[in-house]
């Protein structure tokens, strides 16, 4: 999962619908939550844009030529 870009499909927090990120890292939460920090780059002076997201407001980018899989993270 690490490297792969992730597309937000439910609003959370503060991040729009639509939004793309990198995965950075992934770990699951003692209650078996799975999470996933993504990186959006760098904000115009400098600053690393980053966040953590529950798995499930998350879907995988397809790549060119393969459908999304909506249900897998």
């Amino acid at each position: 999962m690490k490297g792969e870009t992730f597309i937000i499909k439910k609003f959370y927090a503060d991040t729009v619908v639509g939004r793309e990120g990198v995965c950075i890292k992934t770990w699951k939460t003692p209650n078996g939550q799975e999470w996933v920090k993504l990186d959006f780059g760098k904000n115009q002076s400098g600053q690393k844009l980053q966040k953590a997201f529950p798995a499930d407001v998350l879907k995988k980018k397809a790549k060119k030529g393969q459908k999304s899989d909506l249900n897998r993270v």
